[in-house]
């Protein structure tokens, strides 16, 4: 009926990475930081529950 990838996700949903992506400890001179939401480029604000997310996260320099 309804195509899906792979993955078992419909086509629409798109994760940023899956918590397995993320290692148990940051890589040196990198701290990971979550937020709600995320500002493109053009000004236009994602949030994580609009994709069905907490927050995304991403790693910053310390």
């Amino acid at each position: 009926m309804g195509s899906k990838t792979p993955g078992g996700d419909p086509p629409d949903s798109k994760k940023l990475f899956a918590d397995k992506d993320i290692p148990e400890s940051p890589p040196p001179g990198k701290t990971l930081i979550c937020r709600p939401y995320i500002t493109l480029r053009n000004g236009q604000r994602i949030f994580a529950a609009q994709r069905g997310l907490k927050a995304f996260c991403f790693y910053v320099n310390a």
